[in-house]
């Protein structure tokens, strides 16, 4: 079987998987380019998808897996919306990348992150160099006001992003301890720890993480499942 025939199979299981209300919704999100960022490393393709936060979604071509960071849990229109994509258009390869960016200079680089800003002014946050006492500021003051869920939800992934932007394993662990704590006081809270998992999960993808960070994490982890 020819290798795009493969792509396409997987792709059929996933979508197969859908409830049709979420697979419909996901059209809207595909229509209106809410999703983003999409790369392909191997068989794992990632992107970002904006919807009352933004989301990291992950599908892995080979295991026929997929998952998103949004409090759904179940293959949600955030994830119908990138396999909508990926059946008419080709993710960025990570490994033609590095030498694609290797052949321009820094003045041709800088010319052309000024153009894609223009485009998608919002990005500009990703360029936005974090002071050292802004995270742990902003990880201390985490906490579900009112129990307003969505909002906390979205405060935490701005906040986690900003853990992934400066490459900040040991804010990673002060955020996921932070998040557990919360969960402490809000056990009913299983979207929570579904949070804590997932940014887990996507954390050691991500980060430069030393042997006694990763054994933590993975023994917080333990933890949350429990």
């Amino acid at each position: 079987m020819r290798k795009q025939d493969t792509f396409s199979k997987a792709l059929d299981m996933l979508e197969s998987r859908f409830d049709n209300p979420y697979w419909a919704r996901g059209k809207d999100y595909l229509r209106e380019g809410m999703v983003r960022e999409i790369v392909r490393d191997g068989s794992v393709i990632k992107a970002k998808c904006r919807g009352n936060s933004t989301y990291s979604l992950k599908i892995d071509i080979d295991k026929i897996w997929m998952d998103c960071t949004c409090p759904c849990g179940f293959p949600c229109k955030h994830l119908a919306a990138l396999i909508m994509w990926l059946r008419k258009n080709k993710p960025l390869a990570y490994d033609s990348l590095d030498r694609e960016l290797k052949t321009f200079t820094k003045p041709e680089l800088i010319r052309r992150v000024k153009m894609l800003l223009k485009k998608n002014p919002s990005d500009h946050d990703y360029f936005h160099r974090i002071g050292s006492d802004e995270l742990p500021q902003e990880v201390k003051e985490l906490w579900p006001k009112s129990q307003d869920w969505d909002s906390f939800y979205a405060q935490t992934r701005t906040v986690f992003e900003k853990v992934l932007i400066n490459n900040d394993a040991e804010m990673l662990l002060a955020l996921v301890r932070r998040l557990v704590d919360i969960y402490d006081h809000f056990p009913e809270s299983s979207h929570l720890s579904q949070e804590v998992m997932k940014m887990i999960i996507e954390g050691k993808d991500s980060l430069n993480l030393t042997r006694k960070q990763d054994l933590e994490l993975t023994r917080i982890a333990k933890q949350i499942a429990q």
